[in-house]
């Protein structure tokens, strides 16, 4: 008997429902496997208890004789014998008077094992004895709903917990790629509009680094003054000396034109404009100003020719040598055109000649997509 009821456990184990709610043909599977496997264990648990209670097995009933039966009395252990087939449950042990087949050593029909109650927690594979309690886990049909609601609550807040997680981990990914990428733009602007380089701007040069001179290592040995390594030190001022956009720091000039030419300096030091056209093959000085950091001027009365610019850059400005004292360098642009564009229109009054004057921007700075090249110069070239 302890076999068959272990292979019965094994059985329900594994065939039982509540083991398969999330497939559901599965389950309607597993529900017709338990009703075979019930019915299977009570006739098998019915017929052992009939020859526990007789105290023959069929072989031995054959040998006594279809006519007569022998029962053993549970109670004294008298031999009964039965001349005919009994089919009342009611019959009576001849020697103590007490019943041979009472209530307690009747098997539950198969009715009463097709409605047993399954323990209310899901996981648990037990029934609900005659306690009132599983026999699995011992709990009642309440507590195993409850502990199943339980387990579903912290499996929902245990998800809601990851998902959540998950959530903040994306979050944190995706900022630090915009970051990233927002940096990385940042840089690639920031060096379009750096003086350096060949593309659109003038300002090639580096500028010179001002800093204080490295303290000298400590000598073992005294050190000659000769072999000292003097280093100038540079200070800027705070407050530099600057010209006003516009001013004019050298002398000579042509105006005579009705063209315009718009200089936009974006970098952090001042420049001197320097405009030469090239006539008669040599250079003629047409226009000269000076254009603060972060700020424009535009050039008017430009008369016809090739031009280009030739410009210094620099801060605090000395006036009497008329070149900047600090953070000095040079550029020059390359050639472009001023032109004007003649044309006759005709009206009521008669012919009319017009003129259209070009209007050029050149940024000293470099800009994005910019189509105006420039390279550095020495400052005897931005004197010629």
């Amino acid at each position: 008997m302890p076999e068959i009821k272990q292979a019965y456990r094994d059985l329900a184990q594994i065939w039982h429902p509540d083991r398969h709610t999330q497939n559901e043909r599965l389950q309607t599977k597993a529900l017709e496997k338990m009703k075979e496997l019930n019915a299977a264990y009570d006739c098998i648990c019915l017929h052992l208890s009939t020859e526990r209670a007789t105290g023959f097995t069929d072989d031995e009933s054959k040998r006594e004789g279809s006519t007569q039966t022998i029962i053993v009395c549970p109670e004294c252990g008298t031999k009964n014998r039965a001349h005919s087939p009994i089919k009342d449950s009611g019959a009576k042990c001849g020697r103590c008077g007490s019943y041979l087949f009472r209530e307690k050593q009747k098997r539950q029909s198969e009715a009463e094992w097709e409605h047993r109650t399954l323990c209310g927690d899901g996981a648990c594979i037990g029934i609900i004895g005659s306690t009132g309690r599983c026999t699995k886990c011992g709990k009642t049909y309440e507590e195993g709903i409850a502990a199943d609601k339980d387990k579903a609550e912290r499996s929902r807040q245990q998800q809601a917990q990851d998902k959540s997680r998950s959530r903040r981990k994306k979050m944190i990914v995706y900022g630090s790629v915009g970051v990233g990428l927002l940096l990385l733009f940042l840089l690639i602007l920031n060096s379009s509009q750096s003086p350096s380089g060949n593309g659109t701007g003038l300002q090639n040069t580096p500028v010179k680094a001002l800093a204080r001179a490295p303290a000298s290592p400590v000598q073992p040995f005294p050190v000659t003054p000769s072999k000292r390594l003097e280093v100038p030190i540079e200070l800027e001022p705070v407050n530099p000396n600057r010209l006003r956009t516009g001013s004019a720091p050298y002398t000579g000039g042509i105006r005579s034109g009705h063209s315009e030419i718009t200089v936009d300096n974006g970098t952090d030091t001042d420049a001197i404009v320097r405009v030469v056209r090239f006539r008669d093959g040599g250079q003629q000085k047409v226009r000269n100003f000076y254009v603060r950091a972060h700020d424009q001027f535009v050039a008017k009365q430009i008369p016809l020719g090739e031009y280009v610019l030739r410009v210094a850059f620099g801060t605090d400005w000395n006036s009497e040598t008329r070149k900047f004292n600090y953070r000095k360098s040079f550029g020059e642009t390359q050639t472009f055109t001023v032109d004007e564009t003649t044309w006759t229109e005709t009206r009521e009054e008669g012919e009319v000649l017009r003129t259209r004057s070009s209007k050029l921007s050149i940024t000293l700075h470099k800009v994005l997509h910019g189509n105006f090249q420039s390279h550095p110069i020495n400052e005897d070239e931005f004197w010629q």
